[in-house]
C-alpha cells in the first residue's frame, strides 16, 4: 500500500492521459485500499479469533472456570475500524499530491524532485568528537 509518491504521480499522468477522469482515479485508489483493507481485516480478525480461542482454552483449564470464547465487542469494532481507516488514510496523501499536479507536470520525468527532504553532511571535528 505504501508506496512513492513521485511514482504515483507519473502513474496517475499516465492514467489520466489515457483518459480516465479524476473522480474514476480517486474511486480506483479508493476501492483498491479498501480491498486491500477488507482482505487484511478478514485474515487479521480469522487469526485472533483462532488465538483468542486457544488462550482462552489454557486459561480456562488451569482456572476451572468457564467462559465464551468469542471476542469483545469493542476489540472487534476498534479492529475493524482501523483495519478500514488506516489503508484510507494511507492513500489519501499520495492521492492528493499526484493529483494536485497538472499533467504536464506529472509526466515530466526530468523534473523530478524530493520536497521538504534537507540532508546535511557534517564531520565528526566540527560537531566535537574525535575519532581517536
Amino acid at each position: 500500500m505504501v508506496s512513492d509518491v513521485e511514482e504515483k504521480t507519473y502513474e496517475f499522468g499516465m492514467l489520466r492521459m489515457l483518459g480516465l477522469e479524476k473522480q474514476s482515479l480517486i474511486f480506483l485508489m479508493i476501492s483498491e485500499g479498501l480491498l486491500f483493507g477488507i482482505l487484511g481485516l478478514s485474515i487479521g480478525i480469522l487469526f485472533a479469533y483462532l488465538l483468542n480461542t486457544v488462550v482462552g482454552y489454557l486459561f480456562f483449564i488451569s482456572s476451572e472456570i468457564m467462559s465464551s470464547y468469542d471476542l469483545d465487542g469493542s476489540a472487534l469494532g476498534l479492529g475493524i475500524s482501523l483495519g478500514l481507516l488506516i489503508p484510507l488514510i494511507s492513500n489519501y496523501l499520495p492521492i492528493r499530491r499526484a493529483l494536485s499536479k497538472t499533467l504536464r507536470d506529472s509526466l515530466d520525468m526530468y523534473h523530478r524532485a524530493v520536497n521538504g527532504v534537507v540532508i546535511t553532511v557534517m564531520k565528526l571535528e566540527k560537531m566535537g568528537i574525535s575519532p581517536g
